[in-house]
């Protein structure tokens, strides 16, 4: 679809630009006098006859809107002529000897085109007849009709032939549809003028002393170039060394390009510029797959590892790499990540073996012989572990809670490196479970540091049977389990309205919160306060920790005492602003 879309803008600009380019070689002296947009004739004079032409095109178009076709008629003057409309007697131009052409007198030259306003005033009021109309729009359903059952059967064609033949199809697609789309429009007067007034505007406004016409016309001529080098060197970059067709495109859109732009009038200066603009861009896009191609770090068809990644390199391009993986999907890598990242290419070690590693950690206590005999027995039999260099088993480090050994083995097959050691995890873990040695259990100790809570969970062990003397307890003294452990914060859970009610009026009297205008992403918050001095504030006061400080306000916040001033966050130890509800009718 991007293909036929870019096709089908250039046909439509190759047929717009010569369908217009009488319009585009017109100098600023000529002045159009235009019916539905097709130009009649041409006045000169400079800026004179541009006012005459407007004046001329006003009237034209209430002679249309009138339905009437009008006569004409010439009134000789010196050296000029008068073209008059009959019968309102409305003077439509005057026309002088610099209008004229072909070395005839000015009226001469009126009558003739007295005649020529005739007959295209005529086919305009008909062509706004209903009849015709209807007749326009049955006529153009119809082509629209056939050109689409035409597309339709150009794309079953397109599924049954070559792909490198498919570009053909696009380009027959893109000019019929913009044959048929620029055919249409010509049919309706309205469309005509709306397509000249465009030309108008691209031909008269300008840029830098170049109309907009003129850059669209050098945007196309560099576009329709690019495309046809880009075909070309499709053809015969393939039989060259690869860094070489980078290259070679590269240097020919720069000499191309500022061959064009010369021809177009450019300064020399402003073409330098441009190029080395160009060659900033190239340079910043393209460095990387310049280097991957001069030094040829891989190849199409490599095995790379890059990360944790590993796949058949499948296509080289100008910014991207793309690795079939095992999993037959497709990943595509900038080719910046191959210049500043570390990777390594399997196939260029093709006759060196990949070495894995597979870390074990078992307890302290284990037979270490037993281990060791049941790692190599698990690895012993698998196929693709070679048996040259042998398996080994490294004793690598001890641990506070465990012994930490390492699984040493070789393979060829280094595409399967990730399946292979997911098989040997399998055998291992079997092979250990026969020889019953287990893996390291990691534990965690906690520590309590409350008072309360550790007399509870000391009690709880002596119900499950645990001696005093272990647990560094009076055996004499009484302690007493509750159904569940005493909460650091349980006072929070008991806290009453009053109380809260106590605290907010603390908060607000003298000695309290500092509450004062703030001024937050250029917005201005009076009497509110920072949510981190609120939690000093109750940590001072009320002797307790921040996150039962942050619990104590957030109860203000439920209460309805306190709110954030935007009613975005709930209480938080930060500098977010707070505003008491009481504060808001000030």
């Amino acid at each position: 679809m991007k293909r036929f879309l870019t096709l089908f803008c250039l046909v439509l600009s190759l047929l717009v630009i010569g369908g217009s380019l009488k319009l585009a070689n017109q100098t600023t002296e000529l002045a159009s006098v235009v019916v539905d947009g097709e130009v009649i004739f041409n006045l000169r004079g400079g800026d004179q006859a541009l006012v005459r032409a407007k004046i001329a095109n006003q009237l034209i178009q209430e002679t249309i809107k009138e339905k009437k076709p009008p006569n004409f008629r010439v009134i000789p003057l010196e050296n000029q002529a008068i073209l008059q409309i009959i019968p309102t007697n409305q003077n439509l131009l005057i026309v002088t000897p610099e209008d004229v052409v072909n070395e005839i007198d000015a009226v001469s030259q009126a009558k003739l085109w007295g005649d020529r306003l005739q007959i295209s005033l005529e086919k305009a009021i008909a062509q706004r007849s209903s009849k015709e109309i209807w007749r326009q729009l049955t006529w153009t359903s119809g082509l629209i009709i056939l050109t689409l059952l035409l597309s339709l059967g150009l794309l079953k064609v397109f599924m049954l032939i070559s792909p490198k033949y498919h570009c053909w199809i696009y380009l027959a697609l893109g000019s019929l549809w913009t044959v048929i789309l620029i055919y249409s429009s010509s049919l309706f007067p309205q469309l005509r003028s709306w397509r000249y007034q465009l030309l108008q505007f691209l031909q008269r406004t300008t840029i830098s002393g170049f109309s907009l016409w003129e850059i669209l016309l050098l945007l196309a001529t560099l576009y329709i170039y690019s495309l046809l080098l880009h075909q070309i060197l499709k053809v015969y970059q393939p039989k060259l060394i690869k860094s070489l067709g980078i290259l070679l495109e590269l240097s020919t859109h720069l000499i191309g390009w500022a061959i064009i732009a010369q021809f177009w009038g450019l300064e020399l200066g402003l073409i330098i510029l441009g190029l080395g603009l160009l060659v900033l861009v190239i340079a910043n896009q393209y460095s990387s797959s310049l280097i991957i191609n001069l030094e040829q770090p891989f190849q199409v068809g490599d095995l790379i590892q890059i990360d944790d990644l590993i796949g058949t390199v499948v296509a080289i391009g100008l910014t991207n790499t793309e690795i079939a993986t095992s999993e037959q999907t497709q990943v595509i890598i900038p080719n910046q990540r191959f210049i500043s990242e570390t990777f390594t290419n399997w196939t260029k070690r093709e006759n060196t073996p990949l070495r894995l590693t597979i870390p074990i950690a078992v307890s302290y206590g284990t037979d270490i012989k037993k281990l060791k005999s049941a790692l190599l027995e698990a690895v012993k039999n698998h196929p693709d572990v070679l048996n040259s260099p042998r398996p080994v088993v490294f004793f690598e480090k001890l641990e506070a809670e465990s012994l930490q050994f390492q699984l040493l083995l070789w393979i060829e097959a280094k595409e399967k490196q990730l399946q292979i050691k997911s098989e040997l995890r399998f055998r291992i873990e079997a092979s250990l479970r026969r020889y019953q040695i287990e893996l390291t259990k990691y534990q965690q100790d906690i520590y309590l540091k409350s008072l309360q809570i550790e007399q509870w969970f000391k009690a709880w062990l002596i119900q499950q049977g645990f001696k005093a003397s272990h647990l560094d307890i009076d055996e004499d003294a009484q302690v007493e389990l509750t159904d569940t452990p005493i909460a650091v914060n349980s006072w929070l859970e008991t806290i009453t309205l009053e109380e809260i009610k106590t605290i907010a009026q603390a908060m607000r009297n003298s000695g309290g919160l500092l509450i004062k205008e703030h001024q937050e992403k250029m917005n201005i918050y009076p009497y509110s306060f920072k949510g981190s001095q609120g939690v000093d504030w109750l940590v001072k006061n009320y002797h307790c920790n921040r996150n039962e400080a942050i619990a104590l306000g957030q109860i203000l916040v439920e209460k309805g005492i306190i709110h954030h001033v935007l009613d975005q966050y709930t209480f938080l130890d930060s500098p977010y602003l707070y505003r008491f509800y009481s504060d808001e009718k000030l």
